[in-house]
């Protein structure tokens, strides 16, 4: 797993063993390639530019390998998940997927709203704010009543 992410690879390695002997059995499994197969709504898939854990040429290796199933949006930003950063852009492509069935275009690129990364590498005397949370969760609760 090093060859493949040099930063984290040995490290999930080791995390991920005892699942090796976990026994329980998986109610379906696929075994087939993704080219035999059209979903009705693609995979969203989501990867972070500078992610220590799960790098971006990976999950661009599974958009590739799954073809029209799979629509990737890269996340211009540091950290594991897209939820590391906050980022209006995501944000709305997640939402319009989960709500209307809309997929992003091929190549779409989110930014993240804070540029110089203030919120997530804090500077001496500011405090991590989470006030862009708090107001992206509000929009979905607002969007989702709506739907109701």
């Amino acid at each position: 797993m090093s060859a493949r992410s040099f930063v984290a690879g040995d490290s999930r390695a080791l995390a991920t063993l005892p699942c090796r002997h976990w026994a329980a059995e998986p109610n379906e499994r696929w075994e087939g390639d993704f080219a035999s197969v059209r979903l009705n709504l693609p995979v969203l898939l989501i990867g972070n530019r500078y992610d220590p854990e799960t790098p971006l040429d990976s999950a661009r290796r599974l958009a590739e390998e799954m073809g029209p199933n799979a629509a990737l949006v890269e996340q211009r930003s540091y950290g594991h998940c897209s939820i590391s950063a906050v980022s209006s852009c995501t944000f709305g492509v997640v939402l319009h997927y989960l709500l209307d069935g809309i997929v992003p275009d091929v190549g779409k690129v989110c930014e993240v709203d804070d540029v110089d990364y203030g919120d997530y590498f804090p500077r001496e005397g500011r405090a991590l704010s989470l006030s862009k949370y708090t107001r992206l969760a509000e929009m979905v609760v607002e969007e989702l009543g709506e739907q109701l």
